[in-house]
């Protein structure tokens, strides 16, 4: 097992056989944080297993939490093609994958949408709710696909567009161009503060790589 990217003071977790026989080659079973800068740990295969059962179980209990507020968000909407894209994000990796450049672990995609939610939220001013609700739970929908050589936003466009989903003209400028962080277009305030909770979310995402 390789040790874990982007993690300071963790150390190995060996089998207790591989421990006590002082082999050199012995291959860590997993890896823990360090705070205190011990030596290796001792971990059977049945208490490493144990702990990453726990784990998992975390991770989906996570998980459900994030597919349960963003579909609460999404119900709220009442408009033409709501249904649609709700199956559209069910029956997708929306809710399971990860998010490059922002939470790459599992289930980050929607963890990183309800971030840029709250965000916007505090700073939406006069902008609709539902528009908020729309700009960020939707700009990355077109993650869910593979790359076709236009941006995500692009692809989201489009994944709405399939379902039938109406926009109002600042979301669909908002959704499409979210990425391109200099822009102004049309001085589409929904855009810009699109933008800026993307980043924020992408700022919390690095910090935690750094702890």
């Amino acid at each position: 097992m390789r040790k874990p990217q982007n993690k300071r003071d963790m150390i190995p977790m060996y089998s207790a056989e591989d421990f006590f026989s002082g082999k050199k080659d012995a291959k860590p079973v997993g890896w823990m944080s360090n705070p205190d800068k011990t030596g290796p740990s001792v971990l059977d295969s049945a208490t490493f297993d144990q702990i990453m059962a726990e784990s998992s179980g975390e991770k989906e209990r996570f998980m459900d939490n994030f597919k349960e507020k963003i579909i609460g968000l999404v119900h709220s909407i009442e408009r033409p093609g709501k249904e649609a894209v709700l199956n559209y994000l069910e029956n997708s990796n929306f809710f399971t994958r990860g998010c490059y450049e922002h939470h790459t672990e599992l289930g980050g995609l929607a963890r990183h949408s309800l971030e840029v939610y709250e965000y916007m939220s505090k700073c939406a001013g006069a902008i609709p709710v539902e528009s908020v609700i729309v700009a960020a739970l939707f700009h990355d929908l077109g993650k869910t696909r593979a790359s076709d050589g236009r941006g995500h936003g692009a692809r989201s466009l489009d994944i709405l567009k399939e379902c039938g989903f109406e926009l109002k003209p600042d979301e669909r400028i908002a959704i499409g161009n979210h990425h391109k962080i200099s822009l102004d277009l049309l001085g589409c305030r929904l855009r810009r503060i699109l933008s800026r909770g993307d980043c924020d979310s992408t700022g919390r995402w690095k910090r935690e790589q750094h702890k």
